[in-house]
Formats: structure tokens, sequence, C-alpha cells
């Protein structure tokens, strides 16, 4: 169900909430169960897309922020990835273990309105103005170790158990940057 500024969730055998509503700051325009049925994916005017824990109604990662009004997002079949597109012409792809993007914006001269990934996962569809667009999508190299290790290099912070973002302590933060380098120099040495 769907309010101005949150999506509900009732347990369909018992009609209650298992936890508060999923909050944006703005109005919410789209929602989404990932293929495995253990995240949300909320889309709003507040431009960005949340993932959620089906089981805590807590965040996963950081908001994903395209920059406009989220209209819509979509998960990949093997659910590690989501595809969200923007008021502002754009469909992005994202990580879902990281939150990070994981390729530049896909942008498109008209208007677009619908995002989808491919059966296969390897390319983002996106609709508008009367039109389809594919769009081929790099593969990722990385280990999902790895990628971890680059979000925590890169935003200082990690996931703690309950889904409340840590910042990293120097030692955190070392075997991260320890875990990238010899993943750079191991794909280097090839």
């Amino acid at each position: 169900s769907l309010q101005p500024l949150a999506a509900h969730v009732w347990e369909t055998t018992t009609g209650r909430r298992p936890f508060p509503p999923l909050r944006h700051n703005d109005g919410v325009h789209y929602v989404e169960f990932s293929p495995d049925g253990r995240l949300i994916l909320t889309c709003g005017e507040d431009e960005r897309a949340q993932l959620w824990d089906v089981a805590t109604g807590r965040p996963t990662v950081p908001p994903f922020h395209p920059g406009s009004i989220v209209l819509e997002g979509a998960f990949s079949p093997d659910g590690r990835r989501v595809a969200t597109v923007s008021r502002d012409f754009t469909a992005r792809v994202w990580d879902v273990q990281s939150g990070l993007p994981l390729a530049p914006p896909l942008r498109d001269p008209g208007s677009l309105n619908f995002v989808a990934f491919t059966s296969d996962g390897q390319s983002a569809v996106t609709g508008g103005s009367h039109r389809l667009r594919i769009w081929p999508l790099p593969p990722s190299r990385e280990s999902m170790e790895v990628l971890r290790a680059q979000a925590r290099v890169l935003s200082g912070r990690w996931i703690d158990e309950r889904g409340g973002m840590r910042p990293l302590d120097v030692a955190e933060l070392r075997k991260a940057w320890e875990a990238v380098s010899r993943a750079r120099a191991s794909r280097e040495a090839k």
C-alpha cells in the first residue's frame, strides 16, 4: 500500500504490519520486492530510491540518489542489481550489496518512465516517448567481497547487523584497502 510519504507492508495471514511504514521525505512512486523476497525497493519524489530488509523494515544500504525524482525501479533477475529511472531522463544501475552505482548514467534525450532488465540480466531496458532502448551493461569482474571492500573504502562506512551505518576504524579501513589492493594486483598480473 502506498501513502504520500511511505509504503506500508502487511502480513497477509494476520493483517498486521510487521514494521513501521517505509518512509520517504516526499511521495512514494513505486514499490517492488526482490526476486528472493528478502528486500523491498521504494522509489520517490525525494530524489531517492531505498532498499529495505523485509524481515526488519530497516534500510540495507544508504539511499540511491540519482539526482532527480525516481519514477520506477527494477531488480535484476539474480537480485544483485537495481535499475532506477528518473524524471531527468536517466536510468542508473546500482549494486544491491554496496548501494554504489555500477555504470555511468544511461541518458536518453526523450522522456523515460520505465526500466527493466533483460531475462539474462546483461542489459537494462528503458522505455518512454513511444520507444524502448536496450543498454548492454558491463559485466562485474569483481567478487562480492571485493565490491564490499571497495564500497567500504570509498564511503569509510559499513552496515552493521541492525542495518545502521557505522564509520570504519583505522584497522577496518586498512583491511578493506588491502583487500581492494590485492584484487587489483591479481587482476593486473593476469
